[in-house]
């Protein structure tokens, strides 16, 4: 069976979910809680809102049954007017007890992604997104969803939690095919993985990374002459073809790292390298520390009573210096 990028890419860049707000709003309100370092998702489950931004673009506005998703935790605020809300209208305040008069239900959550190193699919998408509850291409399946994550966020049933974060996830999926459908791009990652030529040669390079590519080998995957298909490899993804295999290699090789028992030699192997200390040079230039050091981080990141933000702090600073060093 062939590999499915998409789903290959989801994976390895470990995508989580997780809803955090099922809650109805009255009279003057707002919804503020961008800058949690994720990508912010709100439905809107009854009711009508407006999206603002602080650098005063035209708000948008929402029905019942749309989703809006925040893919660069892009700051903005939901209110129920049309005018930027000012500071005496109360922020994240769910209307409590019985509701009277109009009101406004949301389910809001966060989808954690992959930022800090190379992801292709993360910087494809736009700041904002928009799925509309009349968009007849998408409208069975995400309207099925958002039921069912609906259902759970306010049902007490055992495991209801797990459930929902679960369906969150599977609501990214859809949310990047509804932007696949709605942009049609030219260029850029998304756009290459439904090319009908470069998306060939994607699938090739991650079902077997470990291969000695070469930029002719991968040309006949596409069934191009070697000038014309890197041109067109260099324009949709924004790379060099063998610049994107060493980028996955070492995305493979970090999920390797942090999840299996693998040697350091064996991973090398997997991704192509017959040295271990080639493989080891590479490793570091793209990812800021040594494969033992990535080993290390995730295991004491696994265990009981680290704090995770400052450990990806340390991860993120040593990457930057590495970043900075001469190749």
């Amino acid at each position: 069976m062939a590999i499915d990028v998409l789903s290959d890419v989801l994976r390895v860049f470990r995508l989580s979910a997780r809803v955090y707000l099922h809650a109805s709003f009255c009279g003057a309100w707002a919804v503020d809680v961008a800058d949690h370092k994720k990508a912010p998702f709100h439905v809107i489950v009854q009711g009508s809102c407006w999206l603002h931004f602080p650098d005063r673009r035209a708000p948008v506005a929402l029905g019942a049954g749309d989703l809006v998703v925040f893919p660069h935790d892009t700051p903005h605020v939901l209110a129920d007017s049309p005018q930027p809300p000012g500071p005496q209208v109360p922020r994240n305040q769910p209307a409590s007890g019985i509701v009277e008069g109009p009101f406004t239900t949301l389910v809001c959550g966060d989808f954690g992604i992959e930022r800090r190193s190379w992801n292709p699919l993360l910087e494809a998408l736009p700041e904002v997104i928009v799925a509309r509850h009349d968009d007849t291409a998408n409208a069975r399946h995400l309207d099925a969803l958002l039921r069912l994550i609906v259902a759970e966020a306010g049902s007490d049933e055992p495991g209801g939690k797990a459930v929902v974060d679960k369906l969150a996830e599977t609501l990214f999926v859809l949310v990047v095919r509804t932007h696949l459908r709605q942009q049609r791009a030219e260029t850029g990652y998304l756009a290459a993985l439904v090319d009908p030529r470069v998306g060939k040669t994607l699938q090739a390079l991650h079902e077997n990374p470990e291969r000695k590519w070469i930029v002719e080998d991968l040309a006949r995957v596409a069934g191009q002459s070697r000038s014309a298909f890197a041109d067109r490899f260099q324009r949709l993804v924004g790379i060099a073809p063998l610049q994107y295999l060493t980028h996955w290699r070492m995305r493979r090789a970090h999920e390797w790292l942090a999840t299996g028992t693998d040697s350091v030699a064996r991973i090398a192997e997997r991704c192509g390298y017959g040295s271990e200390a080639a493989f080891a040079k590479v490793f570091k230039r793209h990812i800021g520390i040594g494969p033992g050091a990535a080993r290390r981080h995730a295991l004491r990141s696994s265990a009981p009573g680290v704090r995770p933000a400052q450990d990806e702090k340390l991860l993120l600073d040593r990457q930057n210096r590495s970043r900075q060093e001469p190749l």
